[in-house]
Formats: structure tokens, sequence, C-alpha cells
């Protein structure tokens, strides 16, 4: 049995019949870009927004029940601790608003350990770092026991080492029963944290599978020039050769620099170091492609012609008036 399920979920303004469903324990990313409606379908299951469809819970159909009694947390990208409260009254804050009759204070002090938090618990919300305190807040949604966890692009705002410390911390904890719903843009976020990946595109869930299965056949132009460090390039021909209504897609990896037996030929416009690739900026008949160089290859100067071979099988194939993935013929 799934632990969320969503049935043809629709709004009146963001979200267009979206189906999907997480399992126990599974670590689940809704990935789009800005204004795709990622938020509005976490407010919709978090009972924060109207809808038709429905929306399944451990099997119940809680469509219709009140946000309180939904068993979900969520948890967004401004942390929202009380400032003035210390961080172990802000993480025992939703045992008391559900009347336990004591609090769990063993329970607090370990959920508080996973996040690297167990050296902070006495001191106030407002004297902690962006990290902590977001680190608090996760922790907090952790100890509500919800069925659900729904987090909105909760690392958005840290530094990048502080993101993929959070992003860790988040797998590491999130290991129990719970359905985890993780939205964010960024598909970095998305491929660290989640087991399944849902790619939602102005209000419509287009693709479900795993990060790879995604990155490596996307169902569509939007998906493949959105997912991956480089949007994959996308040519109307190759080799000079093409074929009415098809567009050639390939991924920057999958080219190399040759010179003899060449698939295509330019002239290189522009190169940048990005650690572990140097990417070339080709300006080729059919427009501009960027390769992915590994590190230590020899980078051609600005301004010389370049062959460019492209590796074998690698070369996938779109409709050109509907920009879904097609077989090549």
């Amino acid at each position: 049995m799934s632990a969320l399920e969503l049935r043809a979920v629709s709004d009146p303004i963001a979200l267009r019949e979206v189906s999907f469903s997480v399992a126990p324990g599974e670590r689940f990313a809704l990935l789009g870009p800005s204004g795709a409606g990622k938020t509005t379908l976490l407010r919709v299951i978090a009972g924060l927004g109207m809808h038709s469809g429905d929306i399944y819970l451990g099997g119940r159909n809680i469509s219709r029940l009140p946000a309180h009694t939904r068993r979900v947390a969520l948890c967004s990208q401004h942390a929202g601790l009380f400032p003035h409260l210390s961080l172990f009254e802000n993480l025992a804050f939703p045992l008391y608003v559900r009347k336990h009759d004591s609090v769990p204070r063993e329970r607090i002090r370990k959920t508080a350990a996973c996040f690297g938090l167990e050296n902070f618990l006495e001191r106030p919300a407002r004297e902690l770092s962006a990290g902590e305190a977001q680190r608090g807040a996760l922790a907090r949604a952790l100890l509500s026991s919800p069925d659900a966890l729904l987090l909105d692009e909760p690392v958005a705002h840290l530094d990048p080492p502080l993101r993929i410390a959070v992003r860790d911390d988040i797998v590491r904890a999130a290991s129990g029963s719970a359905a985890m719903l993780y939205v964010t843009h960024d598909h970095e976020d998305a491929f660290a944290v989640a087991q399944r990946i849902g790619i939602l595109i102005r209000g419509r869930l287009v693709q479900c599978g795993t990060p790879q299965e995604i990155y490596d056949r996307p169902v569509s132009v939007d998906v493949a020039r959105f997912v991956g460090p480089l949007p994959m390039n996308i040519l109307p021909a190759v080799d000079g050769q093409s074929r009415p209504g098809i567009l050639y897609g390939i991924r920057g990896e999958q080219i190399q620099l040759g010179s003899s037996d060449s698939d295509a030929r330019g002239i290189v416009t522009a190169s940048r170091f990005v650690g572990g690739s140097t990417i070339l900026h080709v300006e080729c008949d059919s427009g501009m492609i960027r390769v992915a160089l590994p590190a230590g290859s020899s980078v051609p100067a600005s301004g010389e012609r370049v062959g460019l071979r492209f590796r074998t099988g690698a070369l996938q194939c779109f409709d050109a008036k509907t920009g879904e993935r097609i077989a090549c013929p």
C-alpha cells in the first residue's frame, strides 16, 4: 500500500490532474521550474488549498479533512522557528500542541543529534545560524511523527557546503515509515535526496522515474533541457542531414572532440572551467552545441575550428511539433 497517493489532483490555477504515489519510507522529489505548481501541490496535500481529485494517506482519503487532522508535517525554506523560544522548546512544540502527557526529552535529544544540534538545545532560536535554524525546522517536522513529510525547498537559502550537509542529514534522518515529498527547482537537490523524481511542468506531471532514468531518457524536449547540469543539446540536424519533423538530442558529456569522421563541425566561441570539466560552446551550422570535456583535457582556443564526434547510440530523437520523445529512425 502507498503511504501517499494523489489521484487527478487539480486546482483552479496551477495544477492539472496530478497523479502519483509514494511508498512508505520512500524519498520522492517533485522537480520543476519556478511557477510549475510545486508549492501549490504541497499546500493542497497539507490541507491549505482548494482542489479537486483525491488524496490518500495510509489508505485513508484525507481530501476533505482539516489540515490539523491529516498527520502531515510541512517544512519550507524559511525555518519558521519561534525566535523567543529555545531550540528545545521549538522542537517540543508539536508535542505540546498534540497534548502529549509528557515531553519525550530523550527522543527530542536523539532527533536533534541526527542533525548535529544536540549542543544547541538550550540556545534561543534567534541566536542560531541559518543552517542551524533550518536543521531545527527539519527536526521539528520529524518529531511530529507524520505519515507524510513535505519539504518545500528546505536548503534553497543555504550556501553550497551547508546545502550538501543538510541534504545528507535529510537522507539520514528520513529513514522511517513516513513518505517524504521533497519539492525543488534544483536538479542537484533532487538527485542527491530522492529515490524517485517526478517532473512537474506547467502544472502537469510529465515524467516519473529514478534520477538516472529521467536524466538518460527524458520524455520531452522540455525535460531534456531542464534536467541536468547542462541543458541537453537539441539540434535540427546532424552532420548536415535533417529529417522532417525530427529534433536530435545529445548530452554534452556524450560528445568528444575529433578531426576526422566528425558528426558535426564548428568554431569554439567560449569555454569555462567548472571544476570537474570544461564546458565548450561550439557554433555549428545546426546551432550552438555545449560540450563537456573531462578534467585534464586539452582545451581548444576560442575561434578554433573543431570536429565533434557523438558517442555511439547516444543520440535521442524528439518530435519537432510536440517535443515528445520518439524512436530514432
